[in-house]
């Protein structure tokens, strides 16, 4: 399988008084752990995050996402399965769901804002639903990718994606006295061994040229062979 690493990732989080729906909604969040969007310390980086308390009167939630851009522009394949994984760092909290997003400019053309911290759609999820159980701690976690993330890789040259609390953010339900959160690595940690990466399968292409005149494109078989089986004709590429 080929392998391709986040071009871009960050946190964004939103910590406030108020309404679940006012916090969750919000247009705008606040940088990652470390103060900054592309510079935060990948050994706190709080991958997904839901949060309550009751003081005073008044409620205060945290909702925490992160953003990743994945460029597949130098595939010229058919990709055809994926996997995206991700390292914890720590015991996971959450239920966890990664979800088609717009952040980055939605072509990748610009910097992590705190503005993407709305950019997520639920109605385009790119996995199923990982249950917290299912997340293996201080170690990588392999994610399947669904037939719609495949899609938009194959159409768009590129994977812009959410991850996000399933139980509360995902299904917008407001936690009551909760504080669950997963914590993982972004590209920012030195070296590549926990950085989050895509591994995919593309497309057999067979052998591609002109046969008896006939153009590989019209071609299915030679003597019986599928072209996508064929490297050679006759010890010629």
């Amino acid at each position: 399988m080929a392998t391709i690493y986040a071009s871009k990732n960050t946190q964004i989080y939103r910590f406030a008084s108020g309404t679940w729906s006012s916090v969750r909604d919000a247009s705008t969040g606040s940088a990652g752990d470390g103060g900054d969007l592309d510079s935060f310390s990948p050994s706190t980086g709080t991958g997904v995050r839901a949060f309550h308390t009751t003081g005073r009167g008044s409620d205060t939630y945290y909702v925490g996402r992160s953003y990743f851009y994945f460029d597949f522009s130098s595939e010229s394949g058919t990709v055809t399965g994926a996997d995206i994984s991700i390292h914890t760092k720590g015991t996971p909290g959450n239920d966890i769901i990664f979800v088609a997003s717009d952040a980055f400019g939605g072509d990748g053309g610009t910097a992590a804002n705190v503005n993407d911290f709305n950019n997520f759609d639920t109605s385009t999820p790119y996995t199923a639903e990982v249950p917290v159980g299912n997340l293996s701690a201080d170690d990588e976690n392999i994610i399947s990718l669904n037939s719609d993330a495949i899609s938009y890789i194959n159409t768009n040259s590129r994977l812009i994606i959410c991850m996000m609390d399933h139980t509360n953010d995902f299904s917008n339900s407001a936690p009551s006295g909760l504080n669950s959160l997963t914590r993982i690595y972004y590209t920012q940690q030195s070296g590549t061994d926990k950085d989050p990466y895509i591994r995919y399968n593309v497309a057999a292409t067979g052998y591609g040229d002109t046969v008896n005149g006939v153009a590989p494109a019209n071609i299915g078989k030679i003597n019986g062979v599928a072209t996508a089986n064929i490297a050679k004709v006759i010890g010629v590429d």
